[in-house]
């Protein structure tokens, strides 16, 4: 799976961090928790400050967004959906890449993992 970040301003945008957040629960009331692609688990939102972090694990932060400019970022499908299933999740799970720049702003855009249809159990 890919995603594409575009900067269609007209002034840089300086990137601080880029999650993968999910709830759980509902969608309102829902414990938030973020998935860590580099490590293979699932962390509380509040613990997960200086982890799972898709920047921070390429170099240094942040990273800029010339006008016109952008970034790609691809993550292994099947990898998401076994972590999601070791940490006892399964089904149809509704996540968020979100994106935020160094003035706090975040860019969100939601996408669905179906565990029964990816997981693949290793070994």
């Amino acid at each position: 799976m890919r995603f594409a970040l575009s900067n269609k301003g007209d002034k840089a945008v300086y990137l601080d961090g880029i999650r993968l957040v999910f709830r759980t629960g509902g969608r309102l009331f829902g414990a938030k928790l973020v998935l860590d692609p580099a490590e293979d688990r699932v962390l509380p939102l509040e613990l997960a400050e200086g982890v799972a972090n898709v920047l921070g694990q390429g170099g240094s932060l942040p990273v800029e967004l010339a006008p016109g400019d952008g970034a790609g970022y691809r993550f292994e499908l099947i990898r998401l959906a076994n972590t999601l299933r070791k940490e006892g999740y399964a089904g149809y799970i509704r996540i968020t890449l979100e994106a935020t720049d160094w003035l706090g702003n975040v860019y969100r855009r939601p996408f669905n993992v179906d565990t029964d249809l990816w997981a693949y159990p290793r070994g």
